[in-house]
């Protein structure tokens, strides 16, 4: 089923239980070295092998674009495109 962010995982659920979680060998022992990485430069290096990982594996499938129907007032200015954030809006003069 399509996640809430419109892609299907391949993965299914872990030996935890955990829905949607991602599980094997490689990855496993990837993910425990980043959290064991004692700098910023050693987490990088692992990350990029875990991202090639996940790409090789297929982790997830994208489903395609989603467009939140949105209305705004005509007399707001500065409305950013993508995301809702109101963080440059104002009333026009």
């Amino acid at each position: 089923w399509p996640g809430p962010n419109g892609t299907i995982s391949a993965a299914t659920a872990s030996a935890a239980g955990v829905p949607m979680w991602l599980t094997g060998a490689p990855l496993e022992s990837m993910r425990a070295e980043w959290f064991a990485a004692s700098s910023p430069a050693a987490q990088r290096e692992v990350a990029v092998r875990l991202q090639a990982r996940a790409l090789a594996v297929g982790t997830y499938l994208p489903l395609g674009q989603y467009f939140p129907p949105s209305a705004w007032r005509r007399d707001l200015q500065g409305l950013l495109p993508g995301l809702p954030l109101f963080t440059n809006v104002r009333r026009a003069a």
